[in-house]
């Protein structure tokens, strides 16, 4: 190996570089590459190559020697060159006290081979099967359920991408729910036994469309075949043998070999999420069902079409002092002295030294702590003091009367530093219910990985479940909104839930309409509009957005933007500190705003103080309720999507960029959310060239990614932040060179199209018939019968009403009528005073007295036959002195909470249907069934919206029917149709009752825990959860009067 003329003499006064230089375990062309480097230095810098203190080399001239060490090399010489310029800048900066710019450094991904060899590819019995079926498409369809499964499934996996065997088996099990998107896409939804609404979705390719398309139909006519297969494998071998191929292939060969022959045709990831090994959430139906309409969701009134009402509010307590910049800034490190000093009490002291010595810091460091920090340290004081038990039924989260100090100092750690960092300077009681959230999450987001030896987020989910805690202390203590915790917190089956929802180009100018109308908006309005645009164009996480300063705009040719640690709070890992190049993610016209932005407030804050905040707003009102709760309320009210937070801007940007880099190899297509000019083929080359610099896009693009939005791993950023692969999938299988040319017998076959019309169809199109007698089967598929669309929600035009300069946020206390009722009830039921409670809460006692009239009207009530509807015999026999009795499991009192407080929000936006509900449940309901009854699907479907509105998921809902008379393949027709009117949002079960017993159809709806070891699906028993229906009484006290109880 030669040195290059390079002198190792001339580092003999600091031989770092040699030491930076790998002398072993590395090829001797890395070795080589590295040392050209340092020969390319001594020539331009000698200062910086002898190791000379102090070396300045600003932006210019780091970019001109990175020009140098790319002219006339490849690729992946420069991505060395680079990183080993890179390593040398960052020590020099370190330990030199050089100032210095630091490059970028492209993503490459290389592999020690190539990931397909032409060995490797083993496709010609898969190109034979393949050409058999397309021979088979001209015959009428199998004769036996299985075949026809075998060749529905054979032509997923061929031409479909479906190379997992789950997968298959999902998709013959949803095929009656299959149905057509706007654009005539066929979508099945690959739902299992555990996905409840969340769940994958699978966009066919044209052959297996129009294959299901003809199943749809004779399905329909009643066509005579039956049964089930009980494996996919069976049913593909029998199919198989119904078209003459004997072959030796195993079934699974023959999948690698699909596998082989779409790596082909399409980008790896897509081969690999084919095949299960890449993980993508999809989105749910109500999402794109806007995407496709370019409507707006008639789910719920915005918050600002509220009429003013609100439920009694309370005062509450909120933290003093005003901590210095200095103070902020040492926050972390008061809570690492106190971990210190208690962690010696949590071991071998008592309860009591443990409170103390919290209570002696608290008055110690007054005024000197962070809100935050400050309910930390009271929670922990709350942990360890002992709670009445009858007062825990009311302790969101709290199982326990008291925990051991070294407990309670765990529970702390879990979240301290997170929620520090998270927080900054907010006063979490004085924050609503969706800030809350939005903070919590990003206080999650905020932990480590755990390590890879453990299969899920343990840190992570750890301190989602102490948050839990902690904010069921604010709400006790400090009457805290409640927060829906579900999308946060680990499922059941140890999974971390993910909340999938963007929002389109075209609702993101919507939103910009609504946040800063005309040029003409103030200052806060201008804040909220960029910090949304950066969020949706950039990527940025909230905390990211609060904590940016002025130093890090770097203007000039290629604008940057870098996210890093400051004194303002520290990012989520070092792979969130980034540049990201803001000439290629923004419009000139964004990126104009964006510098006169900063232009402006460097004009009032003054040109010296460069670490100012980039968005900053004054006390009291505080940044959460002055920015980021005004652009979550345009949100919902331009896309009336209550579901959506301000991190699903983020979701929609790694979403939409995935799919920009990708259109260019993607069939020129538009569908309506990609109509904008952004998704224009010169505009995605454009992006694709500035992120990737080339025109390719290989495994480089899915690093790229990662990389803008602050990831290490790909694999997290598809996971939980991109929801469009299974989209793009189907996209790229409907490219021309993917799909197989078939003749006009088998489109007529398939469609039922004479062949008058398909010749006619290609003469009007192409102006000259098809010579070799072929055609693309996808021109003629959307022209078949079409499946049915499910019913999601009723639509309206977006709302682009400007939001009022001040917006007000008023703390609505749900939790303390919660708490308070059943404490009235029974005060009142053994006549003792209640006087200070009403005038704690400003009351009335005529309030008290109503709710107690309401609650007796209900226990009273009776059935055509004198039995008590809400009471059992036993009850009703021996008395009950208060009524509603309470919650006496854990998941009875989750329930009761979550359908509560969801009703306390729909009191504004949807009080009528609430009340419908619930006079029709109280004057309805048995209890000899625990079940509500309906007669029709009309009221059924209105009912079964209102309790998706209360929180209800479909898991928990449970519609059995009953026909007069139906044999079981009837019975479960009209079930799948039932399942398919209602919008998937029930489990529709056969009921109990044999026909010819009834003589009316009835649905019974019952509200149940799905994990409940009691229940027997395979014999339709479901037990109900009392959590409900105490809600609803509760709901029903709160809310009804005297005209109310009138028959």
């Amino acid at each position: 190996m030669t040195d290059m003329g390079f002198d190792d003499s001339a580092c003999a006064n600091h031989d770092i570089w040699l030491d930076l230089v790998p002398s072993t375990g590395s090829p001797d062309t890395v070795i080589q590459i590295h040392r050209e480097v340092l020969d390319l230095m001594a020539r331009h810098y000698p200062d910086a190559h002898a190791g000379q203190g102090g070396v300045c080399l600003n932006r210019e001239q780091v970019e001109e020697f990175a020009d140098l060490l790319q002219a006339n090399v490849d690729t992946d010489v420069y991505f060395h060159r680079i990183y080993f310029f890179r390593r040398l800048l960052e020590y020099g900066r370190n330990n030199l006290q050089w100032t210095v710019h630091l490059p970028s450094v492209p993503y490459l991904t290389r592999r020690p081979k190539n990931r397909y060899l032409p060995g490797q590819f083993h496709v010609a019995e898969a190109n034979t099967i393949a050409e058999a079926i397309v021979q088979d498409l001209r015959n009428p369809a199998p004769p036996t359920s299985a075949a026809r499964y075998g060749q529905i499934l054979l032509s997923a996996m061929l031409y479909g991408g479906m190379l997992h065997v789950s997968n298959l088996r999902a998709l013959v099990t949803n095929l009656p729910s299959a149905c057509e998107t706007a654009g005539h896409n066929l979508v099945v939804p690959l739902k299992t036994p555990d996905s409840a609404d969340r769940h994958n979705l699978w966009f066919a390719d044209p052959v297996t469309q129009a294959l299901i398309q003809r199943w749809w139909r004779d399905h329909q006519s009643d066509h005579p075949f039956v049964g089930e297969i009980r494996h996919p494998d069976q049913a593909i071998k029998t199919y198989l043998r119904h078209i003459g191929i004997g072959s030796t292939l195993s079934v699974a060969d023959l999948r690698q070999q699909c596998h082989h022959r779409l790596a082909l045709r399409i980008p790896p990831v897509l081969v690999d999420y084919g095949r299960g090994l890449v993980d993508s959430v999809s989105l749910p139906q109500a999402t794109w069902q806007r995407l496709h309409t370019g409507l707006a969701l008639n789910r719920q009134a915005s918050a600002t079409d509220s009429d003013g009402t609100s439920m009694p509010a309370i005062p509450v307590t909120v933290i003093s002092g005003h901590p210095s910049d200095l103070e902020k800034s040492r926050q972390i490190g008061y809570w690492r002295a106190l971990q210190r000093k208690i962690a010696k009490r949590a071991k071998s002291g008592t309860h009591a030294a443990f409170r103390a010595e919290i209570e002696s810091y608290l008055h110690q460091h007054a005024g000197k702590l962070l809100p935050s920090l400050d309910y930390i340290l009271r929670w922990g004081i709350d942990l360890v003091t002992v709670t009445k038990k009858h007062e825990l039924i009311y302790y969101p989260g709290r199982e326990k009367g008291q925990l051991r100090a070294a407990s309670a100092l765990s529970y702390m750690a879990d979240v301290a530093i997170y929620l520090i960092t998270s927080a900054v300077d907010e006063d979490l009681v004085t924050m609503d219910a969706e800030e809350l959230h939005d903070l919590y999450a990003d206080a999650i987001a905020l932990c480590p990985p755990s390590p890879k030896a453990h299969p899920h987020d343990l840190i992570a989910q750890r301190c989602a479940e102490a948050l839990q805690r902690f904010h069921g202390f604010l709400q006790f203590g400090f009457g805290a909104p409640p927060v829906d915790f579900h999308d946060l917190v680990s499922s059941h089956n140890g999974r971390i839930n993910v909340d999938a929802n963007v929002i389109s180009y075209t609702e993101y100018e919507q939103l910009q309409q609504v946040l800063f109308p005309g040029q003409t908006g103030d200052t806060r309005q201008k804040m909220r509009s960029l910090i949304a645009m950066l969020a949706f164009r950039c990527g940025l996480r909230r905390g990211e957005c609060l904590r940016l300063r002025l130093c890090d705009f770097h203007p000039g040719s290629c604008p940057e933007l870098l996210v890093r640690n400051s004194r303002y709070g520290r990012t989520k890992s070092s792979s969130s500190v980034r540049r990201l190049p803001l000439h290629a993610l923004l419009s000139d016209d964004q990126l104009q705003n964006l510098k006169d932005w900063v232009d402006y407030r460097a004009s009032v804050v003054g040109s010296a103080l460069p670490e100012a905040l980039m968005f900053d707003v004054p006390d009291p009102i505080g940044v959460e309720k002055a920015l980021m709760t005004p652009i979550r309320m345009a949100l919902h009210q331009v896309t009336g999507d209550t579901t959506l937070r301000f991190h699903h801007l983020r979701h929609s940007f790694a979403t939409w960029t995935l799919l920009r880099l990708m259109i260019p190899d993607l069939p020129q297509q538009r569908t309506p959310f990609a109509q904008h000019d952004d998704f224009e083929l010169d505009a995605c080359q454009n992006l694709r060239k500035q992120l990737l610099h080339n025109r390719s896009a290989g495994r480089q693009l899915l690093y790229e990614l990662a990389r803008l939005v602050g990831h290490e791993s790909p694999e997290t950023t598809l996971k939980h932040y991109v929801h469009l692969l299974d989209w793009i999938l189907g996209q790229s299988l409907a490219a021309e060179h993917c799909e197989p040319q078939v003749s006009a017998a088998a489109i007529s076959s398939l469609t039922e199209l004479s062949w008058t019309q398909i010749y006619y169809q290609e003469n009007s199109e192409s102006g000259s018939g098809s010579e070799s007698g072929k055609f693309r089967l996808s021109q003629y598929v959307s022209r078949s019968n079409r499946l049915p669309h499910p019913y999601v929600y009723s639509l309206r035009k977006p709302l682009l009403a400007p939001l009022a300069g001040q917006v007000s946020v008023q703390l609505i206390d749900y939790v303390q009528m919660y708490q308070v009722i059943p404490k009235v009830l029974a005060a009142l039921a053994a006549n003792k005073p209640v006087d200070g409670v009403a005038n704690s809460l400003n009351l009335s006692m005529e309030t008290f007295h109503q709710w107690h009239r309401v609650a007796n009207w209900i226990r009273t009530l009776k059935t055509d036959v004198n039995k008590p509807r809400h009471l059992n015999v036993a009850t009703a026999s021996k008395g009950i002195s208060v009524f509603p009795g309470p919650c006496k499991t854990k998941t009875e009192k989750a329930m009761e909470k979550k359908v509560f407080f969801h009703g306390c929000k729909l009191v504004r936006a949807e009080k009528d249907n609430l009340m419908e509900f619930l006079l029709y449940f109280l004057r309805n309901y048995h209890i000899s069934h625990k079940a509500i009854r309906y007669d029709s699907d009309v009221s059924l479907k209105k009912a079964v919206e209102t309790l998706r509105s209360l929180g209800i998921k479909r898991e928990e809902l449970i519609v059995s029917v009953d026909y007069p008379e139906a044999n079981a393949f009837d019975a479960a027709k009209n079930n799948r149709a039932l399942d398919n009117y209602l919008g998937n949002s029930a489990t529709v079960v056969q009921g109990k009752s044999n026909p010819g017993t009834i003589r009316n159809k009835r649905f019974d709806m019952k509200i149940i825990d799905p994990d409940d070891s009691r229940a027997d699906p395979k014999n339709g028993t479901y037990y109900a959860n009392y959590g409900f229906r105490s809600a609803i009484y509760l709901l029903a006290i709160l809310l009804l009067t005297d005209q109310d109880l009138v028959p």
